[in-house]
């Protein structure tokens, strides 16, 4: 696996260490966020439910909505609620670089 080459090692850093807010998993950082997201993959084996796997559907929007509100991705936006409005164009491909650089660093 290799990255897509858009963003910057700095970048994807500054998403792994951008602070959560109130979330299922009760994580404090994103890269904590994916820790606890592969360990109850890795605990609940076929039990696991890709679509809610801490009770809700949507769980990926708990990721979008820090990267938009810290400005660590270029585009999104929220709504005067907090939620996510607008996804930035390339938000997987940097949650799939921060996965790889997780594993790579």
């Amino acid at each position: 696996m290799k990255y897509s080459g858009l963003f910057s090692e700095s970048r994807l850093d500054a998403g792994l260490s951008c602070p959560m807010d109130e979330n299922d998993a009760n994580a404090k950082t994103i890269k904590e966020y994916l820790f606890i997201l592969l360990y109850k993959l890795w605990k609940e084996d076929e039990g696991f439910s890709g679509k809610r796997p801490f009770g809700n559907s949507g769980w990926s929007f708990e990721l979008y909505q820090p990267l938009i509100k810290n400005n660590i991705v270029d585009y999104g936006t929220l709504d005067e609620d907090g939620y996510v409005d607008e996804l930035p164009k390339n938000i997987d491909v940097f949650v799939s670089d921060m996965i790889i650089r997780i594993f790579t660093k």
